[in-house]
């Protein structure tokens, strides 16, 4: 909403609703009782109620598509982040217009806001997001090289 107040002038047009109050993205439909929801979206996953409620923690009621696209599958944990899983960062790449590695650190996650954006979960990521968005081992290592600047400053 702050961003359209300071575009809508300049495009010469007014604002036709107010945006505070409308919840977005995993806040939509969020349960007022987590524990039914959780055990609702574990039973239909197959994914545990703990792992379930990461999810939901994590990305609000759009943890349960996600839940849903890999229970049957299971999910790979990664090795330096064990709360993540390989998983979870392939769709957060393909479903958040992820183009380079510090999107994926900074701003499509809290991993260097909790201090784990380390050159080990760096190339480690790298490997993951490069597999999806077709890089080679040069373009993962200028990533790594970029994410850890940015993260650091």
């Amino acid at each position: 909403e702050q961003t359209a107040d300071r575009l809508l002038p300049r495009l010469n047009l007014e604002r036709k609703t107010r945006t505070e109050s409308i919840p977005i993205g995993g806040g939509k439909d969020f349960p007022a009782e987590r524990e039914p929801w959780i055990e609702r979206v574990a039973a239909a996953s197959g994914l545990s109620p703990e792992r379930v409620s990461v999810l939901l923690d994590r990305y609000g009621t759009a943890a349960e598509s996600y839940a849903l696209s890999v229970g049957a599958n299971g999910e790979t944990p990664l090795e330096t982040l064990p709360e993540y899983t390989e998983e979870e960062i392939e769709r957060i790449t393909a479903d958040e217009y992820v183009v380079h590695l510090a999107d994926l650190v900074c701003r499509r996650s809290v991993i260097t806001l909790l201090g784990q954006a380390r050159r080990d979960a760096l190339r480690e990521l790298a490997r993951v997001v490069g597999n999806v968005l077709g890089w080679n081992e040069e373009r993962r290592s200028q990533e790594v090289e970029s994410a850890s600047a940015e993260s650091e400053s």
